[in-house]
């Protein structure tokens, strides 16, 4: 009766099955951000919409996810790239 409590192949000596591995994380990119930039947003925006705005280092979260809801094409890794990327390169002052 107890080996019916035991894992299969453990009553007869053998090891407990493996644990799972865990999930993967999502990649992050090897892609430069403004390769990246360039790739996703020219598909919709002339580079100078994006370069030459005056928006600030707050509101480019905002703008980002609205992009990506409207169909912009990157991952979760590539749109901090691009973020951190704008807001370092392109954000006017407050």
């Amino acid at each position: 009766m107890i080996a019916a409590a035991l894992p299969a192949g453990a009553a007869q000596g053998g090891s407990p099955p493996a644990p799972s591995a865990p999930a993967p994380k999502a990649a992050a990119t090897t892609e430069a951000p403004e390769a990246v930039l360039k790739r996703s947003c020219q598909a919709c925006h002339d580079l100078g919409v994006i370069t030459q705005s005056s928006h600030t280092a707050d509101e480019w979260p905002a703008i980002l996810q609205r992009m990506r809801s409207n169909g912009a094409n990157v991952t979760d890794a590539e749109l901090k790239a691009i973020q951190a990327y704008l807001i370092d390169n392109y954000s006017a002052t407050q």
